[in-house]
């Protein structure tokens, strides 16, 4: 009787780290759809969902689903990481040209600035000339 006992007390403990576990990985999963930051609409809603359906799927799963569930929460994270990635590739790239624009104007208005320097100089020394020299005439 207590052999019976000690079996069931086992199997309960069981069902309740299992329950745990499972209650534990579909936090997580909601936590990474919680968490996932929000780059572009186009990317990261569809994340979300994917993954809300996952945990959705799984809270009702079988115990073999757990193990599929982890390839499908692999590739889930894969994509939306190679999806990110091109995202920000492409804000570099877009960065890197608006910096490279404005060098652009910012050299082209220095050296107009530097040609009106020039300008205001020769002028200026054109009119201490005049004014250094009082019998000529203008």
């Amino acid at each position: 009787m207590t052999s019976i006992q000690n079996s069931l007390d086992d199997l309960e403990r069981c069902q309740t780290a299992r329950e745990m576990l499972l209650d534990c990985y579909l936090t997580a999963i909601g936590n990474v759809a919680h968490y996932a930051i929000d780059l572009d609409d186009e990317i990261t809603a569809p994340h979300r969902h994917y993954l809300t359906v996952l945990a959705g799927e799984l809270a009702s799963a079988q115990p073999e689903a757990l193990a599929e569930s982890r390839a499908r929460l692999r590739a889930l994270l894969r994509d939306y990481r190679e999806k990110a990635a091109k995202y920000l590739a492409t804000l570099r790239e877009e960065l890197a040209g608006t910096a490279g624009a404005l060098q652009e104007i910012l050299d082209h208005l220095a050296q107009t600035d530097s040609n009106h320097e020039a300008q205001l100089r020769t002028e200026l020394g054109r009119l201490r000339e005049i004014s250094d020299s009082p019998g000529r005439a203008w």
